[in-house]
């Protein structure tokens, strides 16, 4: 039957979401970093929704065994929107270099939208103008066909098929970890919450992924630099383990859990 192929297809686990979490930042797949992957322990709708008029939020019941994240923070809007619609201009603050990695490592895929469009759209949008090449273009479009061509092998689709109704994947980061600041680098371990669904009455899955990031303050913006990712990599800093907003382990690995702006 339909609806059990795309059952099977959406149970990807830890992998494809560390996949796809890593395709969305260019230069975090020429790292080697795995991604890292890890069920979620959120109750479903415990976390919004990237894109919250597509799937709202349903009634959410804190775990009994919830335990409160120590850190918190609040990241600023960017000024202005570019000609993609995505917004720019954020602050020249730790805050606003984490809000630029938010952005470009955010992702909704349904319909016809592709994760190759939201890559590409990411890739002009916030990545530093030195590493904008037509070689590096080339490197993004082949990445994000490949993981799209996976996405919708598994669930039977053909290449370029819009997604059914009721099917969608999405990746929103939910906590960061600094590992260096200054006034022109920033360098994260970004946490992300990976959301698939197999149609409209189906069971939403759900996953956890990690990657390393780094943005450059560049012409009055942060930029994503696949050269500060990989010179960070370099230095080997260590990973901190998984953990969803609500576990022990959240707090004691030093995440910082992100409040979504009113």
């Amino acid at each position: 039957m339909r609806t059990e192929r795309l059952n099977r297809g959406l149970l990807w686990g830890a992998g494809i979401a560390a996949v796809v979490l890593v395709a969305l930042t260019l230069g975090a797949f020429l790292t080697g970093d795995d991604g890292g992957g890890e069920k979620d322990k959120e109750s479903k709708g415990g976390g919004k929704s990237p894109s919250a008029s597509a799937s709202p939020d349903p009634t959410y019941t804190t775990p009994e065994d919830w335990t409160e994240p120590k850190r918190w923070i609040t990241l600023p809007p960017g000024k202005e929107k570019d000609s993609r619609g995505n917004p720019v201009k954020f602050p020249h603050t730790t805050e606003g270099a984490l809000a630029v990695i938010l952005e470009a490592t955010s992702a909704s895929v349904e319909g016809e939208r592709s994760l190759a469009d939201e890559q590409l759209d990411d890739f002009r949008s916030y990545e530093v103008r030195d590493e904008q090449t037509p070689a590096n273009l080339r490197k993004v479009k082949e990445h994000a066909a490949q993981t799209d061509q996976k996405m919708r092998a598994s669930l039977d689709l053909a290449d370029g098929e819009p997604l059914p109704s009721g099917v969608w994947f999405r990746s929103h980061p939910v906590g960061f970890k600094v590992v260096s600041e200054s006034k022109s680098e920033v360098v994260v371990w970004v946490t992300s919450r990976v959301t698939r669904k197999g149609g409209e009455t189906e069971e939403e899955q759900s996953s956890r992924a990690r990657a390393l990031s780094a943005v450059e303050w560049e012409d009055g913006d942060w930029k994503v630099s696949a050269a500060a990712i990989n010179r960070a990599a370099q230095d080997d800093p260590a990973k901190p383990e998984i953990a969803a907003p609500g576990d022990a382990l959240f707090n004691e690995e030093g995440w910082t859990a992100i409040r979504e702006a009113s």
